[in-house]
């Protein structure tokens, strides 16, 4: 496995650095984009959350891409309240689809709070990718009817203490959804996880890992 830096253009122009895991290997694996948390929060592609669920995709065998939001780091642009960003993930799944050895069938989305609210907006109009497992989802930004018709596998992650992803309206909005949805509440932790990071990366790498073995064998 290898790390290599990137630069990406979003779907409106703006140059973005990121972090591919690759191998050497020309064999077809599954691929993962992992959007980060709120950048004026200090959120970045390098918060330790996103690292480790990178990390554990890889060691997962998945093409992982983890990059910056536009004005983050090396990132082109200014913030935009999620707005523009949904053109970073797209730019960003593009990007992950262009490179050798990646199967197009197997595309997911990983994301932690801000990341997760922008991955998923931009997830329901992308027929690209095949899943998703985010943690720490804003759901006083949720639309009780948003995603309640996509068939997508879906896991929800939130802090047992967590009030901004609250795990009550997590379930209650998962109920709701016609594809499947797994709401797992990490105990003794907020919206933070820390010290949880390890259990939530784990989480998500082995439920993306499942679901890609099962796009494999479909």
């Amino acid at each position: 496995m290898k790390l290599e830096p990137v630069t990406f253009p979003s779907r409106d122009g703006l140059m973005l650095e990121g972090l591919v895991y690759h191998f050497a290997s020309n064999e077809e694996r599954p691929a993962a984009v992992v959007c980060h948390p709120h950048p004026l929060y200090g959120g970045s592609m390098r918060s330790l959350l996103v690292v480790k669920i990178a990390r554990a995709l890889a060691d997962h065998g998945f093409v992982v891409l983890r990059f910056n939001f536009r004005g983050v780091g090396g990132s082109e642009g200014v913030h935009d309240g999620g707005h523009g960003e949904q053109q970073d993930v797209a730019g960003a799944v593009d990007a992950l689809l262009a490179r050798d050895g990646v199967d197009p069938q197997r595309v997911f989305l990983a994301g932690w709070s801000f990341g997760a609210q922008v991955g998923l907006t931009h997830g329901a109009e992308d027929e690209r990718l095949a899943g998703f497992a985010v943690v720490g989802l804003p759901t006083d930004a949720l639309d009780t009817r948003f995603l309640q018709d996509d068939l997508r596998p879906k896991l929800l992650l939130a802090g047992e203490h967590d009030e901004i992803s609250r795990a009550g309206k997590l379930k209650r909005w998962a109920e709701n959804m016609l594809g499947p949805a797994r709401v797992v509440v990490l105990s003794d932790t907020d919206h933070y996880l820390a010290g949880r990071e390890e259990d939530a990366a784990a989480l998500i790498a082995g439920f993306l890992d499942g679901l890609a073995d099962d796009a494999g064998t479909a």
